[in-house]
């Protein structure tokens, strides 16, 4: 997949998310130097679990929101914002960290669990399964 077509999976996926989750994505705290959410396909369902489990939890937090969703060395990052001090607070970030553990045993382009490790792709550090490690034949 050429980065063009990533580009236009991001922008489709955070699209959609935003419009399904809208009080999680509140445009005037977005915070991430562009609309997109900087990940690959293969850990969208990892951002709806985290968008599902935020919302869960909204009642005593009416204010959370994302500031930023991004891989960063290899693993899934979210940041959040608008966390009111509750007993909830420990329990959201529990939440939201065992969510981005788990993208460290998920491909970030095909989102399979099977094979995958950290791989160094030109310097730059990706968790990726054996075949999507592998050079594209372009």
């Amino acid at each position: 997949m050429t980065q063009s077509e990533k580009i236009i999976e991001q922008e489709k996926f955070s699209n959609e998310i935003k419009k399904k989750y809208p009080n999680l994505f509140l445009r005037e705290k977005w915070n991430c130097g562009s609309d997109l959410i900087g990940i690959n396909k293969g850990w969208f369902n990892l951002v709806i679990e985290c968008c599902d489990k935020l919302e869960e939890l909204r009642d005593k937090n009416p204010n959370i929101h994302f500031f930023q969703i991004k891989e960063k060395f290899a693993r899934l990052t979210i940041y959040l914002g608008g966390i009111e001090k509750s007993q909830d607070v420990q329990l959201i970030y529990k939440n939201v960290e065992e969510i981005c553990d788990r993208s460290l045993t998920i491909c970030e382009n095909c989102g399979t669990e099977s094979n995958v490790s950290q791989k160094d792709i030109n310097f730059w550090i990706k968790t990726l399964c054996d075949k999507c490690s592998l050079p594209s034949k372009s």
